[in-house]
């Protein structure tokens, strides 16, 4: 089955400016045949008024709190004429068609008067996931259409538009909580982040583990590849120095998709060891000479 919603907003103005035109997001969302709706997931969010298009697949196993993924984003033309679509991401897929509203005989985009309404999306959809993570194809959709608030910020970049996708953090829970955060910048927005995170005190206490690596493909897409642990016990697989709210070090080894450890300093702010991780069809280091860290650890 699958679903569309069609989202709109309106970019902000400036004081005594006229009031901005409205700019639509186009929201696709196509489980894979026979599986659940928390895995094996494709979407995409065709965002015109910002010239971007976003392509994520995922897949979760909510059964062992395990969640991976990979996101695209790509330029497109600010444009969409009459409601046809024709999105392209090179060397992964494509997705072309016609986006149209019931009732009205009116075509996508234009938000109108109204909040929100139905239609159709009829066309195709072809994509595969590199690193030979799936694929998907479609031909119709349900489309429903939301005139939303507007972002108070786009991204400078293409893999800021990445940003949002992936597995949540609920990092400042209440109660005990210790966070490690690590990063190795690569330039140009892309670099790898790692963050581990200690819930509770005691017989009740977990960990959070997750890694988002951000690189750029052939074609001009920028790619992001994440990969999650929740509720983890903890075991040895965190391991804290005495020291209050900075610790001197801690020792990280988190379990699969992970592998290797890692040593945390607080004298170097670094992260060193063999700690990496295998993400949909690529292997990332996570702890190395450059990659910088902090520590904090509440009680």
């Amino acid at each position: 089955m699958l679903g569309v919603a069609l989202m709109a907003a309106l970019p902000p103005a400036g004081a005594g400016a006229a009031k901005p035109s409205p700019y639509e997001d186009l929201v696709i969302y196509l489980p894979r045949a026979h599986e659940h709706a928390n895995r094996n997931v494709l979407g995409f969010e065709v965002m015109p008024g910002r010239g971007v298009a976003v392509a994520y697949t995922d897949e979760s196993d909510r059964e062992i709190a395990n969640d991976r993924g990979v996101a695209y984003a790509v330029r497109i033309p600010k444009a969409l004429p009459g409601g046809r679509l024709d999105v392209r991401f090179p060397g992964l897929g494509r997705l072309v068609g016609r986006v149209s509203l019931q009732g009205t005989g009116r075509s996508w985009p234009g938000c109108g008067t109204r909040n929100s309404e139905g239609g159709r999306f009829i066309g195709r959809i072809e994509f595969r996931g590199a690193g030979g993570y799936g694929r998907w194809t479609g031909r119709r959709a349900s489309v429903s259409r939301f005139c939303g608030l507007p972002y108070v910020t786009m991204p400078k970049t293409l893999p800021g538009y990445l940003d949002d996708l992936g597995p949540g953090f609920h990092a400042g829970s209440d109660g005990p909580f210790s966070f490690l955060q690590a990063s190795d910048p690569r330039g140009h927005g892309t670099g790898v982040l790692f963050i581990a995170g200690i819930y509770g005190r005691g017989p009740e206490e977990d960990i959070d583990f997750a890694v988002y690596d951000y690189e750029w493909l052939g074609g001009g897409v920028a790619a992001m590849r994440w990969a999650s642990r929740e509720g983890v016990p903890r075991g040895d697989l965190f391991e804290i120095a005495p020291g209050g709210q900075r610790p001197a070090s801690a020792t990280i080894r988190p379990p699969a998709p992970f592998s290797g450890e890692a040593t945390y300093s607080r004298k170097d702010r670094s992260l060193t060891g063999n700690l990496s991780v295998h993400l949909l069809g690529r292997a990332v280091r996570i702890a190395g000479k450059s990659t910088g860290a902090f520590l904090s650890n509440s009680f």
